[in-house]
């Protein structure tokens, strides 16, 4: 689908947005597994639900943001030195949304975890990204703009949308 060099920055855009949603996460998914885990099995309430927000929302953006920050003033030197850059500033913003969002699809999957659905939180962590990306790079395809923003930008859609319908269902399951 994409020529060698797209090929090799949209891998390098890929493992910077899993990396990056990693440090973001800041353990937050380990520990929501702990404490819900807790409060399932004996009724511990370890952390409020305004406590759980803080954790997954706030303090990854913060984090995402201060990088992109960093990003920008490195982007600048770089692009001052040398006269061109490897990503862009655009992209970068891309990555971090990205990132967020599998931190979010991994927060999902702890919530489906500790509920019971073993095999639905394992194939939201584990497959759920790489299988968002290759419907990102196939939809590129069809519209002809195999580029890796375009299909960062696609998968940025297929992620809201998939992070949304597993909030759906654990609402539905939890509430049923």
């Amino acid at each position: 689908l994409m020529d060698i060099t797209n090929f090799g920055k949209f891998v390098f855009m890929f493992s910077i947005s899993l990396t990056l949603a990693s440090v973001a996460s800041v353990g937050a998914p380990a520990l929501l597994l702990r404490e819900l885990s807790a409060n399932f099995s004996n009724g511990y309430i370890g952390v409020s639900q305004r406590q759980i927000t803080r954790m997954v929302f706030p303090w990854p953006i913060c984090i995402l943001l201060a990088f992109a920050a960093i990003y920008y003033l490195i982007h600048l030197t770089v692009l001052t030195i040398f006269d061109k850059t490897l990503i862009s500033f655009a992209s970068m913003l891309v990555i971090a949304g990205v990132s967020f969002l599998i931190n979010l699809i991994n927060v999902v999957a702890v919530i489906y975890r500790v509920q019971g659905f073993i095999g639905t939180a394992m194939a939201f962590r584990d497959a759920g990204p790489q299988t968002i990306m290759l419907l990102a790079a196939v939809l590129a395809a069809v519209f002809g703009r195999v580029e890796p923003l375009v299909v960062f930008s696609f998968s940025l859609v297929l992620m809201v949308l998939s992070v949304t319908i597993g909030i759906t269902i654990i609402r539905r399951k939890v509430y049923a």
